[in-house]
C-alpha cells in the first residue's frame, strides 16, 4: 500500500515542498519508484531511478535566500523493501550530490522493528551519512496494537481512556472527516493555540493540499474534527486529528484543539479512536501515537500532559526511529551554518 505523502513539514520558515514519484516496473516486473525533484525554480539535475519496492517521496527546504536547498526523506522503512536498502540511500546520496545548489540530504528511517531499523543506519553509514546532530524527527513513541478486533483494541485502553471515547456521545458534539477548505483558517488557528500551551512551534500545515488529498485517497489520509453541534462553522469546530496511513501502521501526525469552559469534555480521545478504527479498516497493524516524552502532567516537561494523555491508551513504548544526513559539499554546509547564527544573533529580540 502506498504511504501517506500529503502535506509538508519545515525548517525555519522554509517550506518542504512534496518532489513528484510516478510507479514504474523493474525488468522482474516489481513495482518501483521514480523519484523527480520538482520545485517552482527548475533545478539542474535529472531524474534519479531508485529502484526500490513502494514510493520514495522527497521534500526541499528553502535555506536563506533560495540559493541553497535541503532536501529531506521522511519515513524511509516500509515503503522500501528491506533488500534495497543499500541501493535506496545509494540513489539518494547519488541525488544530493548532483548538484551545486544542494546543501544537505536529511532521511528519516521509521521501524517498529529494532532490527530493521538497525539495518537501514548500516546501510545509510555504507553510503557515507551521519548521524544527525539535531534530528528533527522523534525516536521513543506509543504504538497500538490494531492487529486485534475492534473491541479488544477497546478493552486494552485504561478506563479512563474508554470513559472519554464514550463522552462525545453525552454531549452537543459530532465527529466527522474535515472537507471544507473554508474552516482552514480555524484549524491554524486550533494549531497556533495548542503549540502555545505546550511551548512548541510548528509551521501552519498545507491544509489546502492535505484535505482535497484526504478526499481523493480516504484509504492513505484522514482529518477528522470534533464540531460542536450548536454552534456555526467555523467556530464550531473545536478539535481535530491527521492521521497518515503508511501501509504497516498509521501515524498520528498532527493534532490541535481549543478549551471550551461550558464543555468539560476531553476532545483528543474520540479522535485518535476514530483514527484507530479507520486504520484498522485500512488493514494497518499498528497505530503509531507521533512520538512520547518521559514527563507527566505538572512537571517541567511542557510536553507531559499530551504523553499522559497517549499512556491512557496503554500502547508499547518502543524507539522508531532515526534520522541520518549527507553534506556533499562540507565546506559550503559549513558557511551556511557560520552564516545563519550570525544572521540570527543579529536578529533583534
Amino acid at each position: 500500500m502506498p504511504s501517506c505523502v500529503a502535506g509538508s513539514s519545515s525548517t525555519g520558515a522554509a517550506t518542504t515542498r512534496a518532489c513528484s514519484a510516478v510507479a514504474a516496473r523493474d525488468p522482474r516486473g516489481r513495482s518501483i519508484a521514480v523519484a523527480t525533484t520538482r520545485a517552482r525554480r527548475p533545478f539542474a539535475w535529472e531524474a534519479m531511478w531508485i529502484r526500490v519496492i513502494g514510493q520514495l517521496h522527497l521534500g526541499i527546504d528553502r535555506h536563506g535566500d533560495d540559493s541553497l536547498v535541503v532536501l529531506r526523506v521522511e519515513r524511509l522503512g516500509a515503503n522500501v523493501d528491506s533488500s534495497a536498502y543499500g541501493a535506496t540511500f545509494e540513489a539518494l546520496a547519488r541525488i544530493a550530490r548532483s548538484a551545486r545548489r544542494i546543501l544537505r540530504l536529511h532521511v528519516e528511517t521509521f521501524s517498529a522493528d529494532a532490527g530493521m531499523l538497525a539495518r537501514m543506519g548500516d546501510a545509510a553509514l555504507a553510503a557515507r551519512f551521519s548521524p544527525s546532530a539535531a534530528p528533527r524527527c522523534y525516536g521513543p513513541t506509543s504504538l497500538i496494537d490494531l492487529a486485534r478486533e475492534i473491541p479488544a483494541i477497546l478493552a486494552g485502553f485504561n478506563s479512563t481512556a474508554r470513559q472519554n471515547i464514550r463522552a462525545v456521545g453525552k454531549f452537543p458534539v459530532a465527529i466527522r472527516p474535515v472537507t471544507d477548505a473554508a474552516l482552514i483558517p480555524r484549524m491554524d488557528e486550533l494549531l497556533r493555540d495548542t503549540m502555545q500551551r505546550t511551548g512548541g512551534h510548528t509551521p501552519p500545515r498545507e491544509w489546502h493540499g492535505i484535505l482535497p488529498y484526504s478526499a481523493a485517497h480516504p484509504d492513505r489520509s484522514r482529518v477528522i474534527g470534533l464540531f460542536r453541534t450548536d454552534r456555526p462553522e467555523p467556530e464550531s469546530l473545536m478539535a481535530y486529528a491527521w492521521g497518515c496511513c503508511h501501509g504497516d501502521h498509521v501515524q498520528y501526525s498532527t493534532a490541535a484543539s481549543t478549551r471550551a469552559a461550558d464543555l468539560r469534555l476531553p476532545m483528543a480521545y474520540g479522535l485518535a479512536w476514530d483514527l484507530m478504527q479507520w486504520g484498522h479498516t485500512q488493514g494497518a497493524k499498528l497505530f503509531d501515537f507521533g512520538g512520547i516524552t518521559e514527563g507527566t502532567q505538572g512537571g517541567s516537561d511542557p510536553l507531559g500532559g499530551i504523553s499522559d494523555f497517549k499512556r491512557y491508551f496503554k500502547g508499547t513504548y518502543a524507539v522508531v526511529g532515526a534520522e541520518w544526513e549527507l553534506e556533499p559539499r562540507p565546506a559550503a554546509a559549513r558557511v551556511a551554518r557560520f552564516l545563519r547564527r550570525l544572521k540570527s544573533k543579529r536578529r533583534p529580540d
